[in-house]
């Protein structure tokens, strides 16, 4: 996984992107390691739970007898865990902080361990592009914006996550909290290459995170999006949905000729990407474009 790219003149591409760093939390595959185990032996990360499984999750009985109750999903274990002492958070602060966002501290840090920088002190201009799922945590009203309020409003925010990052390492390139639905961290891709690229940072964090409490277990209906099986397809004419997972990653970027002259260990190269829309150009705005490329 740490062997450098071949090929003539790669090296010399100006627009190439290397990925130097990797971490990531998915349900029980719980490193990049073990989650590369876990796709050379074809496995998956869903599983079903029992009954009791899933009220100790956090359903109600009753939800859990219901007909369309669907028992499947990746449970990340100790996703309400968090070294508040180690990011500088208070016990009061950290409970406030959304878990998705520490999450993220976790897997940005890891990440850039994994690229040989210190986290801390990247001594490059390093920037930040995150994207986080639905805030856990109640949103916090105008009325309750004391000084209390106030840390517990941007603890829970999404648009707070990459500047705390920033903020807890100490980067100083763009930070941007990217929001684009189910497209956000590759989008996030696309921004750090071009913020790369453009020289606006010289070493760039890519880091998304999702959880949902509880973490396994919904209703499916027909047509919609869970599936009714709890199982995943893709590609495959028997797809009939998807399950919603629970977890983390984050990636390092640099330039593949900055990469390849301090001898970074390059896991990858990007090449190029682009970013669109398919408009209106469909029936409902949650429904697929029928047309599967721009002509």
């Amino acid at each position: 996984m740490t062997t450098p790219p071949s090929g003539p003149d790669l090296g010399q591409d100006p627009n190439a992107v290397a990925v130097v760093g990797m971490a990531c939390r998915f349900g029980p595959a719980t490193s990049v390691e073990r989650l590369w185990e876990l796709l050379e032996q074809q496995r998956t990360g869903i599983r079903r739970y029992s009954a009791d499984e899933l009220i100790a999750l956090g359903h109600d009985p009753a939800t859990v007898r219901h007909e369309a109750f669907v028992p499947a999903g990746a449970v990340l274990e100790d996703a309400d865990a968090f070294d508040a002492e180690f990011f500088g958070y208070s016990a009061q602060h950290a409970e406030w902080l959304d878990p998705q966002q520490r999450l993220l501290l976790e897997v940005a840090w890891h990440a850039l361990e994994d690229a040989g920088f210190a986290p801390d002190a990247t001594g490059l201009r390093t920037g930040v592009y995150v994207s986080v799922g639905q805030p856990v945590h109640p949103p916090v009203r105008i009325t309750e914006l004391d000084a209390a309020g106030m840390m517990r409003f941007s603890s829970t925010d999404k648009d707070f996550a990459a500047g705390r990052i920033s903020y807890k390492l100490g980067l100083t390139g763009p930070s941007m909290s990217v929001q684009s639905a189910c497209s956000s961290t590759l989008v996030g891709l696309h921004l750090a290459a071009e913020g790369l690229l453009a020289e606006e940072c010289d070493l760039a964090v890519v880091a998304g995170a999702s959880l949902h409490f509880p973490q396994a277990g919904y209703l499916a209906a027909p047509g919609m999006i869970l599936s009714p099986s709890g199982e995943c397809r893709p590609f495959d004419d028997t797809a009939d949905g998807t399950v919603f997972g629970n977890g983390g990653g984050a990636l390092v970027l640099r330039r593949l000729a900055d990469a390849l002259r301090d001898g970074d260990p390059v896991r990858a190269v990007l090449r190029g990407s682009a970013v669109g829309n398919d408009g209106a150009r469909k029936m409902d705005y949650h429904a697929p474009s029928p047309r599967g490329r721009r002509r």
